[in-house]
């Protein structure tokens, strides 16, 4: 109820009349600490690589405040803002980049029985 440690992995693979269209993969970690009932703190990283854009590693990384509008057993909606930190590593002869970021982020949770619940989180930074 107080702190969240989540991790995630993703990859994608698709193809579009005979050609790759996507080869993505991707995961992260998060960490997220609630002090009192609304407000809180949290740190995430993240790594993917994309082998159509050539991209070769770009990590993400951000902390900052959190806060739970939302806290009910079966409903919880969270929103983060706060400063990160952007790296880019191309496999091609495009030069590398790395800049701060803004890092904005909601998550949504609703439980609508025992079977059935939705999570989502939107990122941006």
């Amino acid at each position: 109820e107080h702190d969240v440690f989540a991790f995630s992995a993703e990859y994608e693979n698709r193809e579009k009349d005979g050609s790759k269209s996507a080869d993505r993969s991707a995961g992260g970690l998060s960490y997220e600490v609630f002090s009192k009932d609304t407000t809180g703190w949290y740190l995430r990283s993240e790594i993917e690589r994309d082998e159509i854009t050539s991209v070769d590693l770009r990590s993400t990384s951000a902390g900052g405040f959190s806060y739970r509008f939302l806290n009910d057993e079966d409903h919880t909606l969270i929103a983060r803002i706060g400063p990160g930190y952007r790296y880019t590593a191309y496999a091609s002869d495009k030069e590398d980049e790395s800049s701060m970021t803004l890092d904005l982020g909601l998550a949504h949770y609703y439980r609508f029985n025992d079977f059935l619940s939705i999570k989502k989180t939107y990122l941006l930074g």
